[in-house]
C-alpha cells in the first residue's frame, strides 16, 4: 500500500533534514537508490510518488510497495549499515529532500533529542508495515482495491464524478495487493457494476461515488 509517516513528535528530525538536506527533483523512472548497494542519503519525499521494487535471481523486477509525500526512506537500512533490500525509483515527477548518511549518523550519535525523534520514525514505519501485512492477510480483495484507489486521489475529496490517474498498471496493482490479475479484474468489475467507479479509460478511472468507495475500503 501507499505509505507515509505521521510527523507528530518528530520535529527535531524534520527541522534538521530541512536545514541540512538538499531538495532534488527526480523525473519519472529515475532511481533514488538501488537494491544491493549502500544507501547514501536519508530521503524525505516532499511531492510525487516513489515505488519500491525488488529483482529476483533472474533480474525480473516486482513492485513491492509505494511511498507518498511525507515518507522517509533509508532510515533503518542506514542505521543497520546494510545494503538496500529494494530499488527506489520515482514513479511520477517527485521532489526528494536528501540528507547524506554521514551527516545523519553524526547527528544521531551527538543529539539525544534527534535520536529520540528518529526512533519514533523507525518505530512508526515498523508499525505501519505490520498493519499493511495484516490487511493483506485479512481484508477482502475488493476492500484492498478500494483502499488503494482512494490513496491515488490527490485532490480534496468531493462529491460528484472524479477523474483519477492510475500511476501503475493494473497487473502491478494486483501484485501489490497479493491477488491474481483475474481476481483483481473481477473485483474491479464489481465496483463498476455497482456504480462506484467507471473503468473505461486506459490509465484512468472515474470515481462516481467516493462515499461508496470509502465504505468498500472499510469492509
Amino acid at each position: 500500500m501507499v505509505q507515509a509517516i505521521d510527523h507528530h513528535g518528530i520535529t527535531p528530525f524534520l527541522d534538521f533534514i530541512h536545514q541540512a538536506g538538499e531538495l532534488i527533483l527526480y523525473p519519472p523512472g529515475k532511481q533514488i537508490f538501488r537494491q544491493g548497494l549502500l544507501i547514501e542519503h536519508i530521503c524525505l519525499i516532499e511531492s510525487g510518488l516513489i515505488k519500491f521494487s525488488r529483482a529476483d535471481a533472474q533480474g525480473r523486477d516486482a513492485l513491492v510497495e509505494l511511498r507518498r509525500p511525507g515518507s522517509m526512506l533509508g532510515l533503518a537500512t542506514i542505521i543497520a549499515g546494510q545494503p538496500a533490500s529494494v530499488t527506489a525509483s520515482a514513479l511520477i515527477e517527485s521532489k526528494i529532500r536528501l540528507l547524506t548518511a554521514a551527516t545523519f549518523l553524526d547527528k544521531l550519535h551527538a543529539d539525544d533529542q534527534f535520536s529520540q525523534a528518529v526512533l519514533r520514525v523507525v518505530s512508526q514505519q515498523f508499525y505501519d508495515q505490520t498493519i499493511r501485512y495484516a490487511e493483506l492477510a485479512v481484508l477482502p480483495a475488493r476492500a484492498r482495491i478500494a483502499k488503494l484507489l482512494l490513496q491515488f486521489i490527490s485532490k480534496p475529496k468531493q462529491s460528484g464524478k472524479l477523474l483519477v490517474e492510475l500511476p501503475i498498471k493494473k497487473e502491478d496493482m494486483a501484485r501489490l495487493l497479493t491477488i491474481t490479475r483475474e481476481h483483481f479484474s473481477r473485483e474491479l468489475g464489481k465496483l463498476v457494476s455497482n456504480g462506484i467507479i467507471d473503468n473505461n479509460k486506459d490509465g484512468w478511472i472515474y470515481v462516481l461515488d467516493i462515499k461508496a468507495l470509502e465504505q468498500e475500503a472499510s469492509r
